[in-house]
């Protein structure tokens, strides 16, 4: 005993055994071994909002003034909003979604089943709403001017799920592939 408490032994992350990985940082290797594990997670956000802002600059000349934005389940348009706005919309979407599943990767202490739960999660929305986004510009690019005659058919919802197991699948690959101490630290 030294001061009341029990030294511990080389196996026990006391006094008296080596430093843990990443030169005694604990067993997430510091601070910055999460990072790789964020950027894998903010990263579909980043390439989706691309994507789809790509899309929009190339259909932009077939747009009008007013895009239909909300669709009934018939598939008719049944809202609309102003064509400068859809880029914001976007950037919210793609900027507060890449945020939060940011964050939640940072966050210490889930076990790797749950962080490759957390990246499926992830990269399934972002390939959902990258692809059902850019089908929203698609439809409005074929319809009158005023977007009245869009018409967002149940195959490009259907299209949209299988984008989003695309991504979830790749996602989670990639989530395999990088190194344990870029995981963080487990449970």
């Amino acid at each position: 005993m030294y001061g009341g408490h029990e030294a511990k032994g080389p196996g026990g992350n006391g006094t008296g055994g080596p430093p843990g990985p990443g030169g005694g940082t604990g067993a997430g290797g510091g601070r910055g071994a999460r990072w790789p594990g964020v950027l894998l997670e903010v990263a579909p956000f980043v390439a989706g909002f691309a994507a789809t802002i790509a899309f929009f600059l190339s259909t932009r000349d077939k747009l009008g003034d007013r895009i239909a934005t909300h669709f009934s389940g018939g598939g008719t348009a049944d809202d609309w909003g102003a064509t400068s706005g859809y880029p914001w919309v976007c950037l919210a979407l793609f900027g507060g979604l890449a945020l939060l599943f940011g964050l939640g990767a940072a966050l210490p202490g889930a076990g790797l089943s749950a962080r490759s739960g957390w990246t499926a999660t992830g990269w399934g929305t972002a390939g959902l709403l990258g692809y059902l986004l850019s089908a929203v510009l698609l439809v409005n690019a074929h319809a009158v001017a005023d977007g009245t005659g869009a018409r967002l058919p149940w195959a490009q919802l259907v299209a949209g799920l299988a984008a989003a197991l695309l991504a979830a699948g790749a996602g989670t690959l990639l989530r395999r592939l990088l190194p344990p101490a870029a995981h963080g630290a487990e449970r």
